[in-house]
Formats: structure tokens, sequence, C-alpha cells
């Protein structure tokens, strides 16, 4: 059963922008990176849903020219329409070497997508006029190294010089368990007081 939608209190807008700069401070600092390969064979497997089948159509041509077109190893895609149905699909690979198909049961690592996401709902907070991209990390998030020089515009746009969190303490908590799910507070923690990567700026 759906509820109207009512907007958020100030208090809980405030806690929702600390949690999106929080956020903002870990994601930005992380850029995974893969090596190009050349496309497989894209055979491809979908799970029907409930949307019209000349949408289905569609959307898997959509995947397959895109794939074809950028050389993408591999996808696992999906579109969720509330009260109109969904549709899945798969092709490809998911790794080369084995030739091991993909699977839309699998699970896959966001990486850099991440950022844009989160980048969106903090200039959306600042539309808003619940932040403003000039306030300062320290504001929000304390023992961030020259938290109260770094901006939310410079985390934005990648230009804080503020460490990476992905340090050797991070890869081995990671190491010894692949599977956790890390809180936000626990990945901030890995880069908490460190110095920074880089210069801030362009």
């Amino acid at each position: 059963m759906s509820r109207p939608f009512t907007r958020p209190t100030a208090p809980r807008r405030r806690l929702a922008a600390a949690v999106v700069i929080a956020a903002l401070f870990t994601v930005v600092g992380c850029a995974g990176s893969t090596g190009g390969s050349p496309t497989p064979d894209a055979s491809s497997s979908a799970s029907s849903g409930d949307l019209p089948e000349s949408v289905q159509e569609r959307l898997q041509s959509a995947l397959d020219e895109t794939m074809a077109e950028f050389d993408v190893p591999g996808a696992a895609v999906g579109v969720w329409i509330p009260g109109e149905g969904e549709w899945k699909a798969a092709a490809g690979l998911s790794d080369i070497e084995q030739g091991e198909p993909v699977d839309i049961d699998m699970s896959w690592p966001l990486r850099s997508i991440t950022k844009t996401f989160t980048v969106t709902l903090l200039l959306q907070l600042v539309d808003e006029g619940e932040v403003a991209l000039d306030d300062t990390i320290g504001q929000y998030v304390d023992g961030v190294t020259d938290g109260d020089e770094i901006t939310l515009r410079e985390l934005g746009e990648m230009s804080s010089g503020n460490a990476d969190y992905t340090n050797e303490d991070f890869l081995a908590a990671f190491g010894e368990d692949p599977d956790r799910l890390f809180t936000l507070e626990e990945l901030n923690g890995f880069v908490l007081g460190s110095p920074p990567s880089s210069p801030r700026g362009p």
C-alpha cells in the first residue's frame, strides 16, 4: 500500500544532508578501473517480467547495441517501472579467461557510479537550501584533515586532495573477510586523520 509523499521535516532533512556528505567524503576519493578487453560472444539471458514484450525487445536491443559499441565484455541490467513491471537481463561473460557467463544474481561493485548518485543527492540538497557548496566538510564530519578548509564543492569535483579510504588498513580488513559489509562510519574511519593525498584544487 503506497503512502502519499510528505516532505521530510527540517531535522530529518538536516540528518539526511549529513549522511549524504559523509558518504560523499568516502566515495569521491575512491576510483576503480578495469582493463579494456575485446567483447566476447555476448549471448544473453533475460528474466521475463510484466513489461510488454515490445518494450522488452527494445531494451534488449539497446543492451546489445551498447555492448557492441563500447566493447563491453559482460553486463547485468534491470528496469523496474512501478505499477507496470520489470525486465532483467544478463549478457556476455563475467570472467573472460574462464569463460564464465554473467548471471543476473551476481553481486556487482558500484565503484565510481556511486559518486554520481551521491553528488546528485548533494546537489538536490543544495537546491533545497539545506547545504551550500561552499560549506566545509568539517561542518558535517569531524576529524577530517583540513576539514575546516575542504568544501563540499571540492569534494564533489574531486579536487579536495583528501586521502583515500582504500589504504593498507582497509585492504587488510577486506582481505580477512571479502564478504564483510562495512558501515559508512567504518569506511570513514580508515581515512580520518590521514594526511592529504594531493594538494587541494584542480
